[in-house]
């Protein structure tokens, strides 16, 4: 159970309401029904962590929004959101983003699986492979990434996407350590 009891709107106050529009209009539109966003008129996942304290929630949120319009193949952002949600064993994380990486032309379910076990797919195209192998080196070692791994990936992704695909690990961590800390749990559609 998560320590933060997520809330329908009307139990919302005013300054928390807005927050909860902004995000209820964009998971109506993009999300829809491929995974559990809410719950009983209650928004789940991160949001009971950006309600709690709307001025950072806000922000985050806006955040949130902006690393959404990063432009990097979806395949390969799916990878690296995959790794980092795994490896910070960020449930609701994979939950979702397993749902959208195995969106038709995007990853295989064995690819998934595979990486939701800190696993390297031997058959990932070289944008997938190259955001696996940043979001694994910059989760699980500590220091600065090597020379030779932002090389690769500039080669791969060019600079701006490589960029963005750091925006997006940094991210994800964030998202991960709030909602680790706070136990939101997977739905049980899972």
């Amino acid at each position: 159970m998560s320590r933060l009891e997520p809330k329908p709107r009307e139990e919302l106050d005013q300054e928390q309401q807005p927050l909860h529009d902004m995000f209820d209009a964009m998971a109506t539109k993009v999300y829809g029904d491929l995974f559990t966003w809410k719950i009983d008129g209650a928004e789940v996942g991160p949001m009971p962590v950006f309600l709690h304290q709307p001025k950072a929630g806000t922000a985050a949120w806006h955040l949130t929004v902006a690393v959404a319009q990063i432009k990097l193949s979806p395949d390969a952002k799916e990878t690296a959101i995959v790794t980092v949600g795994a490896h910070h064993q960020a449930g609701y994380i994979v939950y979702c983003h397993e749902r959208l990486a195995t969106a038709p032309g995007l990853l295989s379910e064995n690819q998934v699986t595979l990486i939701k076990k800190g696993e390297k797919p031997g058959d990932l195209n070289e944008g997938c492979s190259v955001a696996f192998d940043i979001a694994k080196r910059l989760t699980s070692t500590p220091g600065p990434m090597p020379p030779e791994l932002w090389d690769r990936g500039v080669a791969v992704l060019g600079k701006d996407g490589v960029v963005g695909l750091l925006h997006y690990i940094g991210f994800y961590s964030y998202v991960s350590m709030f909602m680790n800390g706070t136990g939101v749990p997977v739905p049980e559609d899972n």
